[in-house]
């Protein structure tokens, strides 16, 4: 009974112990049997180079009828897509796949064929894979359409450390083309420009259950509750950046939760929560906290009270007689200031998920990131206001 258990995740990194793993299955039946049928999730770890390793291994441990249904990439430094694609087709079963500090190239034929000229081809098959991964991981431009597959529905670009200039853009931007049944959206790559992800909101739309994204501006939000009113649950990242433009965010935010009638779950992430949320969803978390009296929802009252204070001290100093003076003074300082206005927030948080990265060695503080979460009583609260 612990034989199954054992192997349902294998994970294979060291080249000593795939040899055994591999003469293992060779000689003893059971091992090779209990391998094939009860090993679900397949970890391939590598902390050289990438296309070192040997799909022929892969072939002799995992048999022609795998079961594995998930597929994780780890820590490869150069990991060549035709190398994923060899993997891939020898797993019919195969329904997600992840990769993890990686950074994945594309080889030229004429040497990958060198390389793995040992290696039975399987045709053209692929098995219809649903779900993808990529956290930490770059990509060279020419890797990316290898990687996308069409039947995706769930689809995470997780942040990276932006190596190559313009290719997160083009990634994102490859999606309505090669991906189209995306529902479950996640882009947390930096330097994508605004219209890219407006663009990307606007072609999925309605068939939109479930978005993670960060806003640069109120376009985004626009996008958002004018095209994806399916969703069923929305994280938004506020950019400093957003701030700067000259209209007020918050009041997006509120048509959001009126127009995505569907919606069970709002996160609100940002540095300056009482500035980006609307003074009616404070008000609303208010109302739904003086019916709850557990320490919790009484510290989310708290919270809100502290929010609208500080939103109505904003107003009087906006309205003040001094503030325009005030305002054209400093006017000049935040645009001549790149590290305030331009990289400061941004580069900070690249930082933090960097340094996490690395096995836990680092551990950063977040920097003043704040997520507010709204449940679906106060949404609906929200929505009645309005």
């Amino acid at each position: 009974m612990a034989l199954p258990s054992l192997y349902s995740h294998l994970e294979l990194g060291c080249h000593v112990y795939n040899r055994q793993l591999r003469n293992g299955a060779r000689t003893n039946h059971l091992l090779k049997d209990t391998i094939a049928s009860c090993t679900k999730h397949l970890t391939l770890r590598s902390r050289q180079n990438g296309n070192n390793w040997r799909v022929e291994d892969l072939i002799q441990i995992l048999g022609t009828l795998s079961q594995v249904e998930a597929l994780s990439f780890v820590d490869f430094h150069s990991l060549s897509a035709e190398t994923i694609i060899e993997v891939v087709a020898l797993l019919p079963n195969l329904e997600c796949i992840e990769f993890k500090y990686c950074h994945i190239v594309s080889t030229p034929l004429d040497k990958h064929r060198r390389a793995s000229n040992n290696v039975s081809s399987k045709g053209d098959f692929l098995p219809t894979i649903y779900r993808l991964s990529y956290i930490w991981t770059d990509f060279t431009e020419k890797a990316i359409v290898p990687c996308l597959y069409s039947q995706i529905t769930h689809l995470e670009l997780g942040s990276n450390r932006n190596k190559y200039e313009s290719v997160n853009g083009i990634m994102v931007n490859s999606l309505a083309h090669h991906c189209p049944n995306i529902t479950h959206l996640t882009v947390a790559l930096p330097q994508i420009e605004e219209s890219i992800l407006c663009d990307t909101i606007a072609y999925y739309g309605t068939q939109l259950q479930q978005l993670s994204i960060k806003c640069d501006g109120y376009r985004t939000l626009l996008a958002i509750y004018t095209q994806a009113l399916s969703l069923q649950k929305l994280t938004v990242r506020v950019a400093p950046g957003a701030r700067a433009q000259e209209q007020d965010i918050s009041l997006y935010m509120a048509q959001i939760v009126t127009a995505c009638k569907y919606l069970q779950s709002f996160d609100i992430a940002s540095t300056q929560l009482d500035q980006d949320v609307p003074s009616v969803i404070w008000e609303s978390i208010i109302a739904c906290a003086k019916q709850d009296l557990t320490k919790a929802s009484q510290k989310r009252q708290s919270r809100a009270h502290r929010a609208l204070m500080v939103r109505q001290n904003n107003q009087m100093a906006r309205n003040g007689p001094k503030s325009g003076m005030a305002s054209q003074q400093r006017l000049p300082l935040r645009r001549n200031s790149f590290w305030f206005d331009t990289a400061s927030e941004e580069a900070l948080e690249q930082r933090y998920h960097y340094n996490n990265s690395i096995n836990e060695r680092y551990q950063h503080q977040r920097n003043n990131f704040e997520t507010l979460q709204l449940a679906q009583s106060e949404l609906k609260r929200v929505a009645l206001r309005l």
